[in-house]
């Protein structure tokens, strides 16, 4: 089935007035009655299918500015296809930490018509996997000039919901949890703040799947991360 992508504005257009959606629209959307969990997070992934209305005041893009992913990294994404401009560059983003918590790296590739056009790296002694993911992400937005239309590719879904469905609602608390510390605070207002000034859009792809841009991701985080270990070696084993 033709499918075509879907936005979080889109959606929150298609509400109801006393929030949530009609059973109807979620009908239409191809979503099954009562919704399944996750419902949301597949929409965004995969979009609708392409016979769906769009609610009022939001006009179908032209044929010129909906077009598939670039076919070297096509199957980096769901069938759906990504609505950005012709030109718009993709950015594979990767962190990892081995062991979890301990010397960590984070690397992110540009791509533009197929051919790797930058790319960049880091790492540090002591740190998570969510913050070198987040770091990923914060480094390649701060890369990109803020009007540049990119599609953001990221493996983690801890990332992914962070950016598209978290943010919005920690912003509101003060970047707090329950009144408490909320975990990687600092980066996740940084994300915030370099989303809001930008327009790049930020998307799932499944890690470890052969995607070329994901693999050359992992690649150099993990050069970010050796390079943490030789500037400051190896952590002492944990005591026991």
């Amino acid at each position: 089935m033709s499918r075509r992508p879907i936005t979080e504005a889109e959606m929150a257009a298609a509400r109801l007035p006393g929030g949530g959606w009609s059973a109807a629209q979620l009908r239409a959307w191809g979503v099954r009655w009562p919704p399944p969990g996750g419902w949301r997070r597949k929409l965004l992934r995969c979009g609708v299918p392409a016979a769906c209305p769009y609610p009022e005041g939001f006009a179908p893009d032209t044929a010129a500015s909906a077009v598939p992913l670039n076919p070297l990294l096509a199957f980096a994404a769901t069938p759906a296809l990504v609505v950005m401009p012709r030109d718009a560059m993709e950015i594979f983003t990767d962190g990892s930490c081995e062991p979890n918590p301990g010397p960590g790296g984070w690397g992110f590739a540009v791509y533009r018509g197929g051919a790797e056009v930058h790319c960049a790296h880091g790492g540090e002694a002591a740190t998570t996997n969510n913050r070198m993911e987040l770091t990923a992400v914060i480094g390649a937005l701060r890369w990109l000039a803020p009007a540049a239309p990119a599609i953001v590719w990221s493996d983690s879904q801890y990332v992914v919901r962070a950016c598209l469905e978290w943010r919005h609602g920690w912003r509101k608390a003060s970047w707090t949890r329950g009144g408490g510390a909320l975990a990687n605070a600092d980066l996740r207002q940084a994300l915030d703040d370099l989303l809001q000034a930008g327009s790049a859009n930020i998307r799932w792809t499944r890690g470890h799947a052969g995607t070329p841009g994901n693999e050359r991701a992992d690649e150099l985080a993990a050069v970010g991360r050796q390079a943490a270990v030789r500037r400051n070696g190896p952590l002492p084993p944990a005591d026991g």
